[in-house]
């Protein structure tokens, strides 16, 4: 029966190993609450719940008591849209830039600063041979 035993802690094991192994990891803090998740955001890496498809960066530029506010909001997405960046204006002076993406931490500063590099970097490339 000792084997049994073992064989079923092994299992049990594996399988928890595995679970958590697909868990998504990703940033979670706001730049409005915690001013630190700008200089320092790999210190709000959480695991995710299983149910999140991405992690999420927005940037939100806010006109809010006669001044304009940049914050900072990392999370985990539990819906996401296509893993890019897009940028969407609202109504009165409202303006979010935000990003999805699907590897562990990919929302904190250095990973969706070279996506945006890249990003610029192939828009002038297009600009160049559209001429």
């Amino acid at each position: 029966m000792g084997s049994f035993h073992f064989i079923v802690a092994v299992a049990f094991l594996l399988v928890v190993l595995a679970g958590e192994g697909f868990a998504l990891e990703c940033v979670e803090c706001n730049s409005f609450v915690k001013p630190e998740c700008d200089s320092n955001p790999a210190a709000f890496s959480v695991r995710c719940n299983d149910s999140a498809t991405s992690c999420r960066k927005m940037e939100q530029e806010i006109y809010y008591d006669d001044d304009y506010q940049v914050r900072t909001i990392r999370q985990c997405a539990y819906e996401s849209g296509p893993l890019e960046c897009i940028e969407r204006t609202g109504t009165y002076r409202f303006k979010v830039f935000y990003c999805h993406c699907d590897k562990d931490d990919c929302n904190g500063a250095g990973s969706l600063s070279i996506s945006l590099t890249l990003a610029a970097l192939s828009s002038v490339v297009a600009l160049l041979f559209k001429v």
